[in-house]
């Protein structure tokens, strides 16, 4: 909704947030306008702080796909998808994943299926097995990762077959999703709080007012499936822990309810809410992420010849893991041996 160089500023502002919140790397995901691509410079040329960063890409989906058939009037002739870019045949989908990584992408996404707020789910794949295998090689030829938008358990598997190295949300998880997953080493990224919220901020009933009276059919499809793939995807995450699979933090923070500086709400509520040991939950958020950035050697736990990432928390997470929340819980961040925020001063000297 605004031009790319608004837009630009607000990715910078938000980077900014991000490093102080003590995320010293961060995988993209959709970006318009190559976006990324030119903050990841920005920051490396010291023009402004943030995190180290793999660049995103344009969300690639079919024509036709959730977010260029229902959510988009085709009669309205919108010129401008922003953040969406559409292909069709695996030769279509290569050509534009060669393209984005020409403009600096580094991780190409994908839209896979619906569900997780974007519509109700249900078991079709919006992407064929010929076009995501095509997308995958194109990517991985170059060098790039692929993360997918991808809920249904046919969407999952289709997707582990495929190579998609980072699979977004998989609400409908189950064992045999697990298995295909742990089989081939892909990284899994739950990303439940934007459903949670979303969730939340309907049965406060702070939707009314954009909602038509009574709500329609279609709407309430959209928030029952919510409500049951988050159930599913809570109750899935500790056997998915117990099969090996790598997860990583992340959500779509930015978006709707989802604010960029609260990274810490979800963790507390996958510990919470979800059962998963507070110790697990910082992995997935330290030497998981590191892993699923290609960057295990120098990247991801301390050790004697890795980079010196160091969050220093006025707190202890493995006790209290809400303690990560807020932002003024962290002290200092060091980003590859220096100190990018520096709040040790003010601590009582006890």
């Amino acid at each position: 909704h605004r031009p790319p160089a608004y837009l630009a500023l607000v990715a910078g502002k938000n980077a900014r947030i991000a490093l102080a919140n003590g995320a010293t790397s961060v995988i993209g995901s959709s970006t318009a306008y190559s976006i990324d691509a030119s903050l990841k410079q920005a920051i490396e040329d010291g023009v402004q702080p943030g995190p180290r960063m793999l660049a995103g890409s344009s969300e690639l989906c079919t024509t036709g796909d959730v977010p260029t058939g229902s959510m988009v009037n085709w009669h309205m002739r919108l010129g401008n998808l922003g953040v969406i870019r559409t292909a069709d045949g695996p030769v279509g989908f290569q050509g534009v994943v060669r393209d984005e990584i020409k403009k600096g992408a580094e991780v190409i996404k994908v839209s896979a299926t619906k569900g997780h707020a974007a519509a109700a789910s249900d078991d079709k794949i919006s992407i064929s097995d010929d076009e995501l295998r095509a997308v995958v090689r194109a990517a991985h030829a170059r060098g790039a990762l692929v993360r997918a938008h991808v809920v249904s358990k046919a969407g999952i598997l289709a997707c582990a077959r495929a190579g998609v190295d980072l699979l977004d949300h998989v609400d409908q998880l189950d064992d045999e999703c697990i298995d295909a997953i742990a089989e081939r080493d892909l990284t899994i990224v739950p990303s439940v709080m934007y459903v949670v919220r979303t969730l939340q901020v309907f049965d406060a009933g702070l939707m009314a007012p954009f909602l038509p009276d009574p709500v329609p059919p279609v709407f309430q499809d959209v928030i029952s499936t919510m409500r049951v793939d988050l159930a599913n995807i809570c109750e899935a995450l500790p056997r998915a822990v117990a099969a090996g699979v790598r997860i990583a933090s992340g959500d779509d923070y930015g978006t709707g309810y989802l604010f960029h500086g609260e990274y810490g709400v979800e963790h507390t509520y996958y510990a919470k809410e979800c059962g998963i040991a507070p110790r697990e939950v910082l992995r997935w958020a330290t030497r998981n992420g590191a892993e699923a950035m290609r960057r295990a050697d120098d990247l991801g736990t301390i050790e004697v010849g890795k980079l010196a990432d160091l969050v220093v928390v006025d707190g202890d997470p493995l006790s209290d893991i809400a303690c990560l929340e807020q932002e003024r819980n962290i002290v200092a961040v060091m980003k590859g041996g220096v100190l990018e925020k520096d709040r040790l001063a003010e601590l009582p000297a006890d």
